[in-house]
């Protein structure tokens, strides 16, 4: 909410304001994804590749830089410099990587 502070209004006239900041990640993101087809995004210390067609976690990574704190602050914590990881995202009952 911090990089869309216009969603606070939102949340003063109870619209729901993860469905209206998930419009503006959107939005956003149909812009800006095009520059991830051969390019990492550097968040934090990572490069991690984005899936330029995935609405939703490649989308929040790549607009504001995280998914889920909790997740955000745990791989930062494990992962070190050299490792890779993979995060398997199950969405509608396929297995996406």
């Amino acid at each position: 909410m911090i990089k869309y502070p216009g969603v606070m209004k939102h949340s003063l006239a109870h619209d729901r304001v993860s469905n209206v900041l998930l419009i503006k990640i959107r939005k956003e993101w149909e812009k800006t994804r095009m520059q991830y087809v051969n390019e990492p995004k550097k968040i934090y210390d990572f490069y991690i590749y984005l899936g330029v067609e995935d609405p939703f976690v490649s989308a929040q990574l790549g607009t504001i830089g995280w998914i889920g704190l909790p997740i955000t602050q745990l791989i930062r914590k494990i992962v070190k410099t050299g490792m890779v990881a993979i995060n398997i995202v199950r969405i509608s009952g396929t297995m996406r990587l």
